[in-house]
C-alpha cells in the first residue's frame, strides 16, 4: 500500500506541475471529488470539484495557464496509509505568468483511496491552502535558489525550513511549517 500511494502522489505533483492533465485523469476515479479550503485571495480554485476530467483541467490544464515553472513538493516521505493520508504537508514554489512574481504558499493534502480491480485510485483530495506570498522577483533569483535547493519532490520540512528561513519574506510560511 505504502508503494501504491506514494506512487499516485508522485503522479499527481508530475501531472499538476508539469500540465500532463491526462495523468490526472488517470488516478484519480471517474466520481473523485476534490475540496479546496483556502486561507488566502492571492490564489482561487473552486471549492468543490467532482469527476475527475474536471479535476484535471482545474488543477493542472487551468492551473498551468496561470503559473509556470512549478514545483511543488511533498514535506516527508513518511507514509502511514491505511487508505488515507491526514495532513500530507506541502510547499509550492512557481511563477506568475505574465509579470515578475513568484509565488510560494504552504497547506496540507488529505487524500483518501479505494482498492478496484487491483487499482488503486484517489477517491477524495482535500487541498489545504494556508497561505500564498507572492514576491517581486525579476529575474527568479529566489525562486531558482530555493528549486535548486530542495530535493524533488520529497524534502524533509526541516530541510525546507532551512532553505526558506534564508529569506525574511517567507518567515510566515516557516512558522506554520515549524508549528
Amino acid at each position: 500500500m505504502e508503494h501504491d500511494s506514494a506512487h499516485l502522489l508522485e503522479q499527481y505533483i508530475i501531472g499538476k506541475d508539469q500540465d500532463k492533465y491526462q495523468i490526472l485523469e488517470t488516478i484519480y476515479e471517474e466520481s473523485a471529488e476534490v475540496e479546496c479550503e483556502i486561507n488566502s485571495t492571492r490564489i482561487t480554485f473552486p471549492s468543490n470539484i467532482v469527476g475527475n476530467r474536471d479535476i484535471a483541467k482545474i488543477l493542472s490544464a487551468d492551473f498551468n495557464k496561470k503559473y509556470e515553472k512549478i514545483k511543488t513538493y511533498y514535506l516527508s516521505k513518511n507514509i502511514r496509509c491505511n487508505f488515507k493520508i491526514l495532513e500530507q504537508l506541502w510547499l509550492v514554489v512557481m511563477k506568475k505568468i505574465g509579470n515578475e512574481l513568484t509565488c510560494v504558499g504552504t497547506g496540507y493534502y488529505n487524500w483518501k483511496f479505494r482498492k478496484n480491480n487491483n487499482q488503486i485510485k484517489i477517491i477524495k483530495h482535500k487541498i489545504y491552502i494556508h497561505t500564498m506570498i507572492e514576491l517581486h522577483d525579476p529575474e527568479s533569483r529566489q525562486l531558482k535558489e530555493i528549486q535548486e535547493t530542495l530535493e524533488y519532490p520529497w524534502v524533509e520540512s526541516h530541510a525546507a525550513i532551512s532553505v526558506l528561513k534564508r529569506f525574511g519574506n517567507l518567515s510566515d510560511i516557516t512558522k506554520y511549517l515549524i508549528k
